[in-house]
């Protein structure tokens, strides 16, 4: 019942982003590629730390600390996860920071396309990227980041498939 056709699961491996199955739940995880950011930011603020307590240093280790806290507040989760048995969505977004939402408190669940164009030459058509990014949107009015799909050519339909996918993840009752 939570398996996902092979053609979306590949699309998603496309974009790096992995699924695995356990008992009762999906996740969608993105492979450990993307999240280089803010391990090398950590890193970097962990050797400044260590090399000296001089204010000025100070002042940017916690600096440094705190451009992986603010990028993963607003960059597209690393990690979701559809718990049918708890009736939750987890969305985890980076090193510490992470929702979880109702089931049942979920309003919609859609998704934006956008176009982007660049022209080579002007003798030569440029290459066009279809960027799609899915929401989930709650009763409360808060709207959560889910995925962002990139792509060659257009995928409407199976993204329009992924999203009544996940839209139609009820609890068994």
């Amino acid at each position: 019942m939570l398996k996902l056709d092979q053609h979306l699961v590949q699309m998603l491996n496309d974009n790096k982003y992995v699924v695995s199955y356990d008992t009762g739940s999906i996740t969608i995880k993105m492979s450990s590629g993307k999240q280089l950011e803010s391990q090398v930011s950590l890193t970097i603020a962990i050797f400044a730390f260590l090399f000296g307590v001089n204010p000025t240093i100070l002042l940017l280790v916690l600096l440094l600390l705190l451009v992986p806290i603010l990028y993963d507040r607003w960059k597209f989760p690393k990690m979701i996860t559809f718990n049918i048995h708890e009736e939750a969505v987890y969305i985890k977004k980076g090193i510490i920071l992470g929702n979880e939402v109702a089931i049942h408190d979920i309003y919609d669940l859609y998704g934006e396309k956008n176009e982007l164009s660049s022209d080579v030459s002007a003798f030569k058509e440029g290459n066009t990227d279809y960027i799609y990014k899915l929401f989930l949107s709650t009763k409360s009015g808060k709207v959560h980041k889910l995925l962002r799909l990139q792509f060659r050519e257009e995928r409407d339909g199976q993204i329009s498939q992924l999203t009544r996918y996940l839209k139609n993840l009820k609890p068994v009752k």
